[in-house]
């Protein structure tokens, strides 16, 4: 699936009905592709600064996953660490039901899960 296995994996189910959750889902969606779009502003006017200091710059990447899982009526992320830290910067709370060093395997269904997300997200340092 292109994921690091050592890579931690939360599972946090959407609260409500399935229509309640998905409008959650796209709320808290907006909310992640908003602050990607911060960082990544943040990000050009930091090396911009560093840039004109002299300082070397170390850019470091970590890849945001986020799943859909359709389990019984109710819509579950699957969060990788990435996601979790990003959804954190938000300030939206996002309530955690368990964790597993793999991802866990589909629920059954033709539509049992997808991919919510997958995307970049960088960050620099001086060096």
């Amino acid at each position: 699936m292109g994921y690091n296995a050592a890579t931690v994996w939360y599972r946090v189910p959407l609260p409500g009905t399935e229509l309640e959750a998905a409008l959650e889902q796209l709320r808290l969606m907006n909310a992640l592709s908003a602050a990607i779009l911060k960082a990544n502003v943040e990000l050009a006017v930091r090396i911009g600064t560093l840039r004109s200091t002299g300082l070397a710059i170390t850019l470091r990447e970590d890849q945001i996953e986020i799943y859909v899982d359709h389990e019984r009526g109710r819509l579950v992320w699957l969060l990788n660490d990435a996601a979790l830290e990003a959804c954190r910067r938000t300030g939206e709370k996002v309530t955690v039901e368990g964790e597993s060093v793999e991802l866990p395997p589909p629920p059954p269904g033709p539509l049992a899960r997808s991919l919510l997300i997958r995307s970049p997200l960088y960050s620099a340092d001086p060096t």
